[in-house]
């Protein structure tokens, strides 16, 4: 998500990243329904978009949003930080 993040910021014209919010998520553990946190996530991504008044290109994991160009996903931990 962290590439994709940066290829939008780097390659989307700057007055479409100024007036258009992108927010990228997914799930850490997508291999099923069950126990899944792609609902969660899915949901938080929403309310941010909703709640936030921000703009440009946002990963959204957890209910955090952070920079795709400074976040760093930890596999072993299962987090983003």
């Amino acid at each position: 998500m962290s590439e994709t993040g940066e290829f939008l910021i780097n390659n989307l014209p700057k007055d479409v990243l100024a007036s258009s919010t992108i927010i990228l998520t997914g799930a850490m553990y997508p291999w099923n329904v069950y126990g899944s946190d792609a609902p969660m996530n899915l949901g938080a991504s929403i309310s941010q978009l909703i709640s936030e008044h921000v703009s440009g290109v946002w990963i959204c994991m957890h209910g955090k949003l952070f920079d795709p160009r400074k976040v760093n996903k930890d596999a072993e931990k299962r987090i983003f930080e």
